[in-house]
Formats: C-alpha cells, sequence, structure tokens
C-alpha cells in the first residue's frame, strides 16, 4: 500500500516543474502588483505637493491673480464629464 502513494522520479519532475511554473506566475504578479504600488504612491506625491503649491500661492499670490485663477477653475470644464 505504502509503494502506491510514493512518487516515482517521473511524477516527482512533473510536479516539481509544475511547482517552479506556479512559483515564477507568483512572483512576476508581486513584481506587478508592486510596480503600480510604486506608480500610485508617485502619483499621490505629486498630487499632493500640486496641492501645497497652488494653496500656497493663492495665500500668498496678488488679489488679481487669485481672482481670475478662481474665475478660470470655475467656468473650466471638468474632464470626463465630473460634476464639481
Amino acid at each position: 500500500m505504502r509503494a502506491r502513494e510514493e512518487l516515482n522520479k517521473e511524477d516527482f519532475q512533473r510536479r516539481m516543474e509544475d511547482a517552479q511554473k506556479e512559483k515564477k506566475r507568483l512572483e512576476e504578479l508581486l513584481a506587478d502588483t508592486g510596480d503600480q504600488i510604486d506608480k500610485r504612491i508617485k502619483f499621490a506625491n505629486e498630487a499632493f505637493e500640486f496641492v501645497e503649491h497652488a494653496m500656497l500661492k493663492f495665500k500668498t499670490g496678488p488679489w488679481e491673480k487669485k481672482k481670475r485663477d478662481s474665475l478660470h477653475h470655475r467656468f473650466e470644464p471638468l474632464p470626463n464629464g465630473q460634476k464639481a
């Protein structure tokens, strides 16, 4: 009975190849996920830097420029049909 449960050399080799393929697939998936996370973090950092810069300019800039920029953004159409 134990002899039936033991792997022969061919079965072992096949299972090892399958396991190696699965390992490689999972490693590629993890690497891709890591790249996506890095891109999202970079985008978020850039967005926060933009907002900080815009807030500083709006607080310290001349009144006429603030008024012009405020009106420009109010009447500028939003992308992709988004609502304000």
